[in-house]
């Protein structure tokens, strides 16, 4: 069973480490994912599992993004790290700057308008405003953190040391990043 977790905690990580370039939506169904299109790049919307998708924004400079948990909530972050939420399924125009200086690694939590800016800071407000973490017990170079899909308090973070090129942290969080406890250490190189 341990050996289980430990491969959807990776699996996890691997799918996620690209920058979050899919999301799913609040519906059964419903995804965002970046894709090109026939001139730059664009923000799809599906909602029948990818079935078929409509490109609801060309817009190139969109880094990341992470759907609220509010049916046509989406959050984005573009060039150069502005964040921006729209409340239209992100077609283009709908977009509404709410910060800057925000990580690529955007998780939304389990109430509307939770969003967590890697592991070191939340907002409870849509992103206009953000609280930081203490992050207790953290030690090591940042590579992902991900909110848990069912206790909006939980997380989890993987780091990893400079000075050990094989061995990547894995984190646990029950209290919003104040404390972080190491559960694992994988032989990993991180390289």
């Amino acid at each position: 069973m341990k050996n289980v977790i430990l491969l959807s905690v990776l699996l996890l990580f691997t799918i996620n480490s690209f920058a979050q370039k899919i999301t799913r939506g609040p519906d059964i169904g419903e995804i965002y994912f970046l894709g090109p299109t026939h001139t730059t790049g664009g923000l799809y919307y599906s909602a029948n599992f990818g079935e078929s998708a409509t490109c609801v924004d060309s817009n190139n400079f969109i880094k990341t993004i992470a759907a609220d948990v509010l049916e046509g909530g989406l959050y984005c972050v573009m060039l150069p790290a502005n964040l921006y939420y729209s409340n239209n399924y992100g077609n283009t125009n709908s977009w509404v700057y709410k910060n800057y200086d925000v990580s690529d690694n955007i998780n939304c939590g389990l109430i509307s308008g939770h969003l967590y800016s890697g592991c070191y800071k939340h907002s409870l407000d849509y992103g206009v405003n953000f609280i930081y973490h203490n992050l207790n017990g953290y030690f090591g170079e940042f590579i992902f953190s991900i909110i848990d899909n069912f206790y909006e308090s939980t997380g989890y973070i993987l780091t990893y040391k400079l000075d050990v090129i094989d061995t990547v942290y894995l984190f646990r969080t029950y209290n919003t990043f104040e404390n972080v406890n190491l559960i694992h250490k994988f032989n990993y190189l991180w390289y």
